[in-house]
């Protein structure tokens, strides 16, 4: 289902300013409907909102950007993370999901936008545009193959902070989050900190470490330094990155994942 189909606003975007636009609009949806503190967001009051309804019409504005005039890493990481963002938003209320995304056959695949005339499904954006055409979980085949024009939209560098700038809707989702072009660096790296210090625990005696499952989903994407690495550099409490490196032979446990919709009311499972 391509959402960004139709008229687009009146006002049409300057396309050099078109990647800031998008976080405006991204964050404007954000402060009228989420609860950080509670990690909660208002689907149905935001599908029925002035703010969705230009965040809609914004977002035909995209099949007519050229993703390309974007050339620093920067500007196209925060470019993808928005994209990414407002189309999960995006199809969350066009679905009507209610329960969990996980209910909704295809949900990853089959929402989608028009961007500069490449038609890119949310797994092609996470998968194969930012991490740089890998294998997603439980399969052998790349998101894009050998002669797919969208290879060229692949990001040069793959960071590791992305899964925990990525929305996926849900209690064990990280924060939502929009991402300006000039500020990019120090909101993922806000990002990260955030989600580790509320996702990842170590034990009193420093020998068994929690981490949320996306640590195991991702594991290559964390290879080059490491999850252990990867907490000593970002996690913010430094007795517990101490204690971590100090101690050889800790073992890994994996919480489980709370697909349930973290929607305004809706109770958190409650995992034994």
């Amino acid at each position: 289902m391509l959402l960004n189909d139709g008229t687009a606003s009146n006002r049409k975007p300057d396309e050099c300013c078109l990647s800031i636009d998008i976080s405006r609009h991204l964050q404007a949806l954000i402060n009228e409907f989420y609860d950080e503190k509670l990690h909660e967001f208002d689907y149905e009051r935001c599908r029925n909102s002035q703010e969705y309804y230009r965040a809609v019409l914004f977002s035909r504005h995209l099949r007519n950007f050229d993703p390309f005039i974007l050339t620093a890493d920067q500007d196209r990481l925060a470019f993808w993370l928005n994209v990414y963002n407002l189309l999960l938003l995006h199809s969350v209320c066009f679905a009507g999901v209610s329960g969990s995304l996980k209910e909704v056959k295809g949900f990853y695949q089959d929402h989608t936008y028009n961007i500069g005339g490449h038609i890119l499904s949310l797994d092609d954006i996470e998968h194969g545009i930012m991490r740089k055409n890998a294998r997603q979980p439980n399969s052998i085949s790349r998101t894009f193959k050998r002669n797919d024009s969208r290879r060229s939209l692949v990001l040069s560098q793959l960071d590791p902070r992305l899964h925990m700038g990525l929305y996926s809707a849900c209690f064990s989702s990280p924060a939502l989050r929009a991402f300006a072009p000039d500020s990019v660096e120090s909101s993922l790296a806000s990002a990260t900190r955030d989600f580790l210090e509320r996702e990842v625990t170590l034990s009193d005696d420093g020998r068994l470490l929690n981490l949320p499952p996306l640590f195991k989903w991702y594991q290559a994407d964390f290879d080059d330094q490491g999850v252990i690495r990867f907490l000593a550099s970002w996690h913010p409490d430094r007795g517990l990155v101490q204690k971590l490196l100090q101690n050889t032979s800790v073992k890994k446990s994996y919480s489980p994942y709370d697909w349930q919709l973290n929607r305004i009311g809706q109770q958190q499972t409650v995992f034994a």
